[in-house]
């Protein structure tokens, strides 16, 4: 409801009556949501964190991850596309990722449910979300990454709809997050020069 509402106060469109924009303009509270997350590591846990303050319910489907904090839920890919309020998409791309939010996951998501990606378009099937999206078959989608970019004509088809979310995959775009990337490599770097060793996987990817 943010952008609707800012482009009918910038359009001057605020007339007699007070409560006009309130019931308008009204959304939904994130407050007992359910939260499925797909990938549970460093960026879905820490979402997970601030998400639990709202408080919401949180789940999350993750094969390589037996030890978490039990506020959280390990369940079934399919239960959470299933039960989750929103789904939320936090994978690598690799070759057991690339496709695998496919027609069948999304099929069974909630009429009310709104599907976010942030992570990587390739993981999902393109023409399996348009079709949810065009045919009302789910609430909505928060977009930032598309399978093409610059986009092409299917993505636009996403871009474009008022069901739709979309921005230019900036969700990591601040100034700060080049200093971040810096200190780091530095640190794997100087416990490689000590240690000969690199202590995980982040610098290689």
């Amino acid at each position: 409801m943010t952008i609707p509402s800012w482009q009918w106060l910038t359009g001057e469109n605020w007339e007699a009556g007070a409560h006009t924009s309130y019931l308008q303009f009204k959304g939904n509270e994130l407050a007992g949501k359910t939260i499925g997350m797909v990938g549970f590591g460093a960026v879905g846990q820490r979402i997970a964190k601030i998400l639990k303050c709202f408080p919401c319910d949180i789940q999350f489907y993750d094969p390589f991850l037996d030890e978490f904090d039990p506020l959280y839920r390990k369940t079934t890919l399919e239960d959470i596309f299933e039960s989750s309020d929103i789904v939320s998409i936090h994978l690598p791309v690799n070759s057991h990722t690339v496709g695998m939010i496919n027609s069948n996951l999304i099929s069974r998501m909630k009429q009310e449910a709104i599907f976010v990606n942030t992570a990587r378009a390739s993981v999902v099937d393109r023409d399996a979300l348009i079709d949810a999206i065009q045919n009302n078959k789910i609430r909505g989608a928060v977009l930032d990454v598309f399978d093409h970019e610059p986009p092409d004509e299917k993505d636009y088809l996403l871009i474009h709809s008022p069901k739709v979310l979309a921005t230019p995959h900036t969700a990591g775009a601040t100034h700060e997050v080049e200093d971040h990337h810096v200190d780091i490599l530095n640190a794997k770097l100087l416990t490689w020069l000590k240690e000969s060793k690199l202590v995980d996987h982040q610098v290689k990817n």
